[in-house]
């Protein structure tokens, strides 16, 4: 049901409390006031019982937020995104925005330990503070609005991935940490 001029906001986490994905949902809704063709995909295992699903639908946007569960495609599922965005409270090495970052999506996520480890802001990702919806809005929009921003930044998140998360560099690291024993 995604047409070829609609705008793409995704993100691919387990729909849990701490990946606040109900803030996600709160900064859609008033994007998509504005942007009538936008479209927010949630992919992940619900373990909240479709309390996020019933949110989407009181906030006014329901219909232009697709849940599609837990999926094996998710390369795939990456092509179709134009922003992929992390709005979690907490989290460790987030390996989705790697992915996303690796599959060229431009990337927001909250300044969070973790997310902030990884997204250098209007470098590689933009990051807002954590469970501000007025700035992760502001994130979004500044994404649609700068094709050159949002170009740079794609580029640079795969460099990113590339340069310090590849295989072969991650294992150099372990090599260097078990050598310092």
């Amino acid at each position: 049901g995604i047409g070829p001029n609609d705008i793409v906001v995704g993100v691919v986490a387990n729909i849990r409390p701490e990946k606040n994905l109900r803030l996600l949902v709160s900064a859609f809704s008033d994007l998509a006031k504005v942007y009538g063709n936008a479209v927010l995909v949630i992919i992940g295992q619900d373990f909240l019982e479709g309390e996020l699903q019933l949110f989407a639908g009181q906030s006014g946007a329901g219909n232009r937020v697709l849940f599609l569960d837990r999926r094996d495609d998710i390369p795939n599922l990456m092509k179709i995104l134009d922003i992929f965005c992390l709005p979690s409270m907490y989290e460790g090495l987030p390996l989705t925005v790697l992915e996303a970052m690796a599959a060229g999506v431009p990337v927001i996520g909250s300044d969070v330990l973790g997310i902030s480890e990884v997204i250098r802001h209007r470098e590689n990702g933009l990051l807002f503070p954590s469970n501000d919806r007025k700035k992760l809005t502001e994130c979004i929009v500044t994404l649609l609005n700068d094709d050159a921003l949002r170009e740079r930044i794609s580029l640079s998140g795969r460099r990113s991935v590339e340069r310090i998360y590849s295989f072969q560099n991650m294992i150099a690291g372990y090599e260097k940490l078990f050598s310092s024993f």
